[in-house]
């Protein structure tokens, strides 16, 4: 007679959760408690906040989870938790968006008024405004129709152009991005006259109606006005299409770098930053 002996298989057993928790509380307290000793409450406070925000609870219970495993084990799954702490840590945390923003920002010398005087012509891109309720108003990039505004009331500019319409399927609603520009800047006191429009639905789009225009503008100073991360895609499309134009950097995100224990906590405007980068340095790949 032959006797079968059946194997058993043992499920890997999970650890509880109620220690990462605890774990994370005290990391939170930690985090807190060297920002309160190092800089009062306020960076305290700050600190809380950011570990609460989506992002920064995930990196959390991650960081928690993964002390609770090497610590007191079962190990199961720890080194796919490993590999989504380090990516969360690399792409969230302010040293690699800003040290690839600032090689973007670096690459094209920016108008300095006292070693290049005043402008005759500045161009400003569309992009930076959105529609409100009842008005439009300036975006996250908005700082270019704040910059322009000032260039002009300064006597720097004595003429603004405004680009951009909106793109079919994202925007139908909304009036075109240069309509937007011309009613801020007449209700910061800036003359109609003083403003004029082209269309373009992107910034290749805004060359090429700009082209145009070229020969009556050609042989004045003319600055092309733009976020600082995306002026030099802007400067590229338009010397292909044989514009000379000044770079003027507005909305500039690495003039000053406050580094700090906030940094260093994973962020949604850490992946926001990464990303604009990320597109614009796509753009050149395709020459767009």
């Amino acid at each position: 007679m032959t006797t079968t002996t059946a194997s058993v298989v043992e499920t890997p057993r999970t650890a509880p959760w109620w220690p990462t928790l605890i774990i994370a509380a005290l990391l939170a307290v930690s985090l807190a408690s060297y920002g309160y000793f190092t800089h009062g409450k306020p960076l305290a406070e700050k600190t809380l906040t950011s570990l609460a925000m989506p992002v920064g609870a995930l990196w959390l219970l991650i960081s928690a989870r993964l002390i609770q495993l090497v610590t007191r084990g079962p190990r199961t799954g720890m080194w796919g938790l490993i590999g989504l702490w380090l990516l969360i840590s690399l792409l969230g945390t302010r040293p690699l968006p800003r040290l690839l923003t600032r090689w973007v920002e670096s690459r094209v010398a920016s108008y300095d008024p006292a070693r290049d005087g005043g402008l005759d012509v500045v161009v400003v891109l569309g992009g930076g405004t959105s529609q409100g309720t009842w008005r439009p108003q300036a975006s996250g990039v908005g700082d270019r129709l704040v910059m322009a505004a000032e260039l002009y009331h300064q006597g720097l500019a004595k003429q603004l152009i405004t680009t951009g319409q909106v793109t079919e399927g994202v925007s139908d609603l909304a009036p075109d991005p240069s309509d937007q520009t011309v009613e801020i800047w007449t209700k910061l006191a800036i003359p109609r006259t003083a403003i004029e429009q082209l269309g373009g639905r992107n910034t290749y789009e805004e060359m090429q109606q700009l082209k145009q225009i070229w020969p009556r503008l050609d042989g004045k100073k003319v600055g092309l006005l733009t976020s600082a991360l995306h002026l030099p895609r802007a400067v590229r499309l338009a010397q292909a299409q044989g514009l000379k134009l000044i770079p003027i950097a507005a909305d500039v995100r690495t003039a000053v770098d406050d580094w700090g224990l906030l940094n260093f906590i994973p962020g949604a405007g850490n992946f926001c930053e990464l990303s604009s980068t990320q597109h614009e340095i796509m753009a050149g790949f395709v020459s767009r």
